[in-house]
């Protein structure tokens, strides 16, 4: 039992934990032994611990002078309690502080729409993924690095057209693309991409990414057609295994390093899976 979270997992069954919202990104505190979720439909950011969920802050869209909740998406935490959240295609990328206090970061290319972000300790920045649409439906997608204290961001890899998770595991970076169908490792030398290479295609439609340990991340991915959602445990030698799957759709993924805590779209809830040990 997680002492914070306050839910019995039972190993056998898949716990549901409801958070009466559309769940989208979801990150692990460890510090806190809170997840953090934000909410596609609503535009707030939840956090669920002691069996409680609180939400803790809330990004508000304008159409037309109209202030309305926003389609929240990819979510990231750095090490003082920062919260990083970005909307469905939309450019912008917010800073939420400890205090609940939220803010757009200024300056980003507002070209782009900005899908998965990612923190990263070692620079103190955010690893995003973003993409152009033109009028036939099709994309242009890269990997970039935003500087936190300056806003400056840089292209670090090309090539995708629709990125939609990003993890960061040291040196590496894997990145999972909806419209290439496929999960992607990409080598970095001082910052810069030297080599990339598909791990996992096809794969479905993947959607997120999030670090597991230092040579293997989770997935979680969507088959159209079939109407399955697949979580899976993927090494950067390109070995993986089923962590679950089911008639729901995967949306971000998140671990406690014991287990996978999923956010199901539609579904108003996180389920919870134990993740097998090697």
């Amino acid at each position: 039992m997680n002492p914070a979270l306050a839910f019995e997992v039972d190993d056998a069954q898949p716990l549901p934990i409801y958070v009466h919202a559309d769940p989208s990104g979801i990150v692990y505190d460890r510090r806190t032994n809170a997840l953090f979720v934000a909410d596609a439909a609503g535009g707030g950011v939840l956090r669920v611990a002691g069996g409680r969920v609180d939400r803790v802050a809330m990004i508000d869209g304008e159409v037309d002078g109209v202030v309305t909740p926003t389609q929240l998406a990819s979510l990231t935490r750095s090490p003082d309690h920062t919260l990083y959240v970005t909307r469905h295609d939309d450019p912008s990328v917010f800073q939420i502080d400890p205090d609940g206090r939220s803010h757009a970061l200024i300056g980003l290319d507002e070209r782009w729409s900005r899908n998965a972000i990612a923190y990263d300790r070692v620079t103190h920045g955010l690893y995003a993924t973003r993409h152009l649409r033109d009028r036939s439906g099709a994309g242009y997608g890269e990997v970039t690095r935003i500087d936190l204290a300056t806003h400056r961001e840089e292209t670090i890899a090309v090539g995708f057209l629709r990125p939609t998770g990003i993890a960061v595991l040291g040196e590496t970076l894997v990145v999972a693309d909806r419209r290439l169908c496929g999960v992607y490792r990409i080598e970095l030398v001082d910052g810069q991409a030297t080599y990339c290479a598909a791990l996992a295609t096809p794969i479905g439609r993947p959607h997120s990414v999030c670090t597991f340990d230092r040579d293997s991340v989770i997935v979680t991915a969507y088959d159209d057609k079939l109407k399955f959602g697949t979580v899976r445990r993927l090494w950067l030698d390109g070995n993986a295994r089923l962590i679950a799957c089911g008639a729901w759709h995967p949306r971000g993924v998140t671990t406690d390093g014991d287990r996978a805590y999923v956010s199901i779209r539609h579904g108003r809830r996180v389920m919870v899976f134990p993740i097998p040990k090697d």
